[in-house]
C-alpha cells in the first residue's frame, strides 16, 4: 500500500510541479532523482546532464536566474540570486531598487552542505565549494574554496591527488575499487563493517 501511494504521488509530481512538497516528503528522492525532477520541470534557466541535487537545497524564486553545467552536485546548499534587503530599503526610504543577479555554475562542480552562493557569482569548471562557505565572488576554474567569505584553499587537482593517496591507504580500498557508483548494496555491509572496525575498534 505504501509503495502504491509513493508511485501515485511520484506520477502526480512529474506531471505537475505543485506536488513537489508531497514528492519530497513521501517519495524521499535521492539527489539524482531530485535533479532529474528539477530538470524535467525546467526550474533553472538551464541545467546539464548527470547532476545531483539533495532535497533541501534552496533556490526558491531565484531558480530562473541559475544555470548548472554537467555533473553539478548540490548538497543541501543555498543559491541566492537576489538580495532581500531591498524590500526593507524600498519601504524605509520610499525608493525603488533591484538587486538580482545570475548564478552560473560550470561543469564538474560540488557545493557542500550549508554553503551559500550569492547573486552575481560564476563558478568555473572543476571546482569544489566547501561545506559552510559563503561565496560572494567568482570562483576560478580548478579551485577549491572555503570559509566566510570563501577564499581559495588549493586547486581541485591538488585535492584529487591528496584524496587519491588517502583512499589507496585505506584497508577497504579494494572494496571501493569493486563498487558500482557511489553506493553498491551488495558491498555496503562489508564496507560498513570494515569502516566501523577501523574507526572505533582497532585500538580496543
Amino acid at each position: 500500500m505504501k509503495k502504491l501511494l509513493e508511485n501515485i504521488i511520484r506520477r502526480m509530481a512529474w506531471k505537475n510541479k505543485r506536488h513537489l512538497p508531497a514528492f519530497v516528503k513521501f517519495c524521499r528522492p535521492n539527489g539524482i532523482e531530485y535533479a532529474k525532477y528539477i530538470k524535467h520541470h525546467k526550474f533553472f534557466y538551464a541545467m546539464g546532464e548527470k547532476c545531483s541535487i539533495i532535497p533541501g537545497t534552496q533556490f526558491e524564486g531565484d531558480a530562473k536566474y541559475i544555470r548548472l553545467g554537467n555533473n553539478v552536485r548540490l548538497a543541501s546548499c543555498v543559491l541566492l540570486a537576489h538580495d532581500g534587503v531591498i524590500n526593507m530599503l524600498c519601504e524605509a526610504y520610499e525608493i525603488k531598487l533591484d538587486a538580482v543577479g545570475k548564478i552560473d555554475i560550470g561543469n564538474n562542480v560540488f557545493i557542500g552542505h550549508g554553503a551559500k552562493v550569492m547573486r552575481g557569482v560564476t563558478i568555473g569548471n572543476n571546482c569544489v565549494v566547501a561545506a559552510g562557505a559563503i561565496v560572494v565572488k567568482d570562483v576560478q576554474p580548478n579551485s577549491v574554496v572555503g570559509g566566510v567569505p570563501a577564499t581559495r584553499i588549493c586547486s581541485t587537482d591538488d585535492l584529487l591527488e591528496r584524496l587519491e593517496a588517502e583512499s589507496k591507504g585505506l584497508p577497504w580500498y579494494p572494496i571501493i575499487q569493486r563498487r558500482e557508483g557511489g553506493f553498491d548494496p551488495s558491498l555496503e555491509p562489508e564496507l560498513y563493517r570494515q569502516r566501523i572496525q577501523y574507526f572505533f575498534e582497532k585500538n580496543c
